[in-house]
Order: structure tokens, then sequence, then C-alpha cells
């Protein structure tokens, strides 16, 4: 497929298929998709970039963080060529890819990839957003996992007096 719509359709044909827990033809859907928006589009257009971030969580969510992890870096490497200081994306490329070189135990290389995002996610989202509270959590979690529980426990903290003030005692995640 040519246009825009078409291959827009494709990925959602991907996301029911996911969703229908049929992640092989799922995949295929998105690939083709990604394959169509690179020719349309370009390799470092947004939409082109955000099929194949959708295609590596999809990849993630199956058990190939390997192949996610490539996705993830072709995205961050893409948005590093624009060098946009307020890219509002950088912060979630940033915290998808050290997640899942985390997941893969490659912890000390997950480290200042998830403080980068951390970083960025507060300068650009603030702390009480929903994507820089994700970082945190993931952030105290790398840090449990390193055994450096002194620097876990006062990111839990806040991350507990965040979630207080925006959802209060009685939310869930609370």
């Amino acid at each position: 497929p040519q246009d825009r719509d078409t291959l827009w359709v494709l990925g959602m044909i991907g996301t029911i298929r996911s969703m229908q827990g049929r992640p092989g033809e799922a995949e295929a859907h998105y690939r083709e998709s990604l394959a169509g928006h690179r020719r349309v589009l370009g390799d470092e257009h947004g939409e082109t970039l955000a099929r194949l971030r959708i295609l590596g969580s999809l990849l993630q969510a199956n058990g190939r963080p390997a192949e996610a992890e490539a996705c993830f870096r072709e995205i961050l490497d893409a948005r590093r060529r624009k060098s946009q200081d307020d890219d509002l994306n950088m912060p979630e490329t940033l915290h998808r890819l050290g997640h899942v070189i985390m997941l893969q135990n490659r912890l000390d290389e997950a480290a200042p990839i998830l403080a980068e995002a951390l970083e960025q996610s507060r300068r650009l989202r603030g702390n009480e957003d929903r994507d820089t509270m994700s970082i945190i959590a993931v952030t105290i979690s790398l840090r449990i996992r390193q055994g450096r529980l002194a620097e876990a426990e006062p990111l839990a903290r806040e991350s507990m007096d965040l979630r207080r003030r925006t959802g209060g005692d009685d939310h869930p995640q609370t």
C-alpha cells in the first residue's frame, strides 16, 4: 500500500490481532505498515517512528527483548539526529530503551539511559506527569536490582508523595 490511510488501517489490524492474542499475525501487519511508512514518509518521519515503537513494544511483550531493543535504538538515533532539546517523545524513547535493556539484565548499561530519561521528563513534563512517574518507578526497580537501596528509597518516597498528590490516598496506584 502507498497511501497513509491504508497504512494506518494495516496498523489497526495489527492492534486488533494483538488484542486477540495473535501476536504472529499482529507482527506481520505491523511490519507491513512500518515498511509502507518507510517507503511513503521516510525512515525518520514521526509516523514511521510511531509504527516502529509499536512493533518494538509488541516484540518486548512477546519475549523478544533484543529485537525490541533494536527498534528502540533506531528511534533514539533518529530523534537524536533531529536534536530537538524540547522533543517530548525523547524521554519516552529513552525510557523504553532503558527498560528493555534492564529486562535483559544489563543493569549498568540501562542506568545512564534511564537517568537521562528521568532528567528530560522532569524538565519537559514536570514531576507530576504520568510518564515521569512511570520512569521513576522503573528507575526504582533498576536501583533495587543493582542493590543500590540507598538510592532507591528516596525515589520510592518521592514516587509515593507524587502519587498521593496526583491521585489521592484512595487511588489504586497510591
